[in-house]
């Protein structure tokens, strides 16, 4: 399972046990139920009819939607169309019925090269439900921007950041995080962050003891980090001095093994 973006939230349950963190919007599958295949009224119209439940108590969540094909089929409508058809009935202010077109390039990439990502992300959190497809890879493309160019200071005191955060540990791509934090020499917030890592997967074969300091849980990281790489360096058949690995061991190597140096 892909654990990008996911949202957390506590639940509750007829058990009595301790207060647990559970996954509850994985991604909606674009899949369609067939309800019924009618062929008697094929081609009774070129254009698709969309059936709206305007029930008072119906949600936007459990809101029925269904769609009857130009060739009788009636089926139950995808994310996209349900997710249009609220927005339709139920209008909000700054969410129009069509996404609007800062979510896709080359508006998105102008937003990003002015630092925009805070606005981005505010406006899809408005427009999109949670669990939409195209809200979870919309979130992916800014995340994945600020940790390539490891501009971590443009989400940092927003409200984006801790989701950003979660996202770097769930998928264990933290050090360049560590790296933010360890050039402000924030020590607590390292550990903290391989800690968070540690909960999130705790098949983890990394042992954190409960009397470890911040600086050992650190130094532990970053040695088994840059173990890890120096064995997949070996086996790639690089051979680079301990000193040039420190330096980049947060980085992966573009060099091509099959080239020799002068």
């Amino acid at each position: 399972m892909d654990k990008s973006c996911e949202v957390f939230k506590t639940r509750r349950t007829e058990i009595q046990q301790r207060s647990h963190f559970a996954l509850m919007t994985d991604e909606r599958l674009a899949q369609v139920t067939v309800l019924s295949r009618d062929p008697e009224i094929e081609g009774f119209d070129n254009s698709k009819f969309v059936f709206t439940d305007i029930t008072f108590d119906a949600t936007d969540q459990d809101r029925t939607v269904v769609v009857r094909e130009v060739d009788g089929t009636l089926r139950t409508a995808t994310p996209e169309e349900h997710d249009r058809m609220n927005r339709t009935y139920y209008e909000k202010p700054n969410r129009p019925v069509f996404p609007p077109p800062v979510f896709e390039d080359p508006y998105l990439e102008d937003a990003l090269n002015r630092r925009e990502h805070e606005f981005v992300l505010d406006w899809a959190c408005w427009f999109f439900e949670p669990d939409d497809p195209a809200y979870v890879k919309l979130v992916q493309r800014v995340f994945d921007r600020v940790i390539e160019k490891g501009d971590f200071d443009v989400l940092h005191s927003t409200r984006h950041f801790g989701t950003m955060v979660f996202y770097l540990a769930l998928n264990g791509n933290i050090p360049p995080l560590l790296n933010f934090f360890g050039a402000r020499g924030r020590l607590h917030d390292c550990a903290n962050l391989v800690r968070l890592q540690k909960t999130l997967h705790p098949d983890w074969r990394f042992v954190i003891n409960s009397g470890d300091t911040d600086l050992k849980i650190v130094t532990d990281f970053v040695k088994q980090v840059v173990k890890s790489e120096g064995e997949t360096e070996v086996a790639k058949g690089e051979h680079t001095t301990r000193k040039e690995r420190r330096g980049r061991f947060w980085k992966k190597s573009e060099k091509d093994p099959s080239k020799k140096e002068d």
